[in-house]
């Protein structure tokens, strides 16, 4: 997802800060889902339900 330019656009005008690569883009989303890697996703529940979250957002961003 980081590397995907609409998905670094939608966390750039959410966190209101420049997201404009994929490095930015994972440091925004392991702020989001309050995580030091992300492949702590994998095995802490409670941050893989804010990266589900933080994926409907950006779903429901794209549909507008």
């Amino acid at each position: 997802m980081c590397t995907r330019r609409s998905f670094q656009r939608f966390l750039s005008e959410t966190a209101n800060q420049p997201v404009s690569n994929e490095e930015q883009a994972a440091a925004v989303l392991r702020q989001r889902c309050q995580v030091q890697s992300r492949r702590e996703l994998d095995s802490c529940l409670e941050a893989k339900q804010r990266y589900q979250q933080v994926i409907r957002q950006f779903n429901d961003w794209m549909n507008g």
